[in-house]
């Protein structure tokens, strides 16, 4: 497991370049969240269910406590986010969930939740919540900042700096259970397969960023944002990616 840790700890740094990041670290414009936040909606809501499948998927007595931690830790978000819209003025029904401007981060949950039933192994399965918490920290430790450069004067839940702070010590449990982890051995097909799995999460998240990003430079611009759901697929990385060729 040492290697899919690795690899997941260089995918959060490079995740955190992202050009959406950037933008949240330097905008002070409230409008940028009427975007942000209404993209993130179906992921957002889908999260619980996402953790929720992979726990009832694994049944390897010494991994369950670990997933089960991950989910237990992140129960009531998306009441939290919901609570977020409502004082962002965002109403979050049906339309705006299963829109065609919204395609992208529905194929992205869809995307995380179809490596839950492909992984051959538990130990697979585990790379996922890792790999979702890894990418928890870029996005908490900025949005808050955010809220407070733009002058926002409601109560966030989700979007606070109390949710980051519990966010940091979700590491701390990460941290104690960094031993145990990095003790688990894959034989090199599973580790081959994890490693796939670490990446295309991280792909399908960053792919949702990017296109987020994009509209919000558009609207910053005065431009028509382009379609939102685009074609998902002609913009995901197709194959292995020359790291995980490296390594096998």
């Amino acid at each position: 497991m040492q290697v899919v840790l690795s690899e997941i700890d260089y995918r959060q740094e490079e995740f955190s370049k992202l050009p959406f990041f950037k933008h949240l670290e330097n905008s002070t414009r409230l409008q940028d969240a009427e975007i942000f936040a209404p993209g993130l909606s179906f992921f957002v809501l889908t999260f619980q269910d996402i953790l929720r499948l992979n726990e009832a998927k694994i049944s390897t007595p010494a991994l369950r406590p670990i997933v089960h931690q991950h989910r237990q830790e992140d129960l009531g978000h998306d009441v939290w986010f919901l609570h977020d819209l409502h004082q962002l003025g965002v109403t979050c029904d049906a339309e705006l969930l299963f829109g065609k401007e919204y395609q992208v981060t529905r194929d992205t949950s869809f995307a995380i939740i179809s490596e839950i039933f492909q992984a051959s192994d538990d130990r697979v399965r585990l790379a996922i919540p890792l790999a979702l918490e890894a990418m928890g920290h870029p996005f908490f430790s900025r949005v808050h900042q955010f809220f407070k450069r733009s002058n926002f004067r409601g109560q966030l839940k989700y979007f606070s700096k109390e949710h980051f702070q519990l966010e940091q010590s979700h590491e701390m449990f990460e941290d104690e259970m960094d031993v145990e982890l990095r003790s688990i051995e894959l034989p090199d097909h599973i580790r081959a397969e994890a490693l796939g799995v670490v990446d295309r999460t991280f792909d399908a998240v960053t792919h949702m960023l990017n296109t987020l990003h994009h509209r919000i430079e558009q609207n910053s611009q005065g431009q028509s944002p382009l379609e939102y759901g685009r074609e998902y697929s002609r913009a995901m990385p197709k194959g292995r990616n020359s790291r995980e060729l490296q390594r096998l």
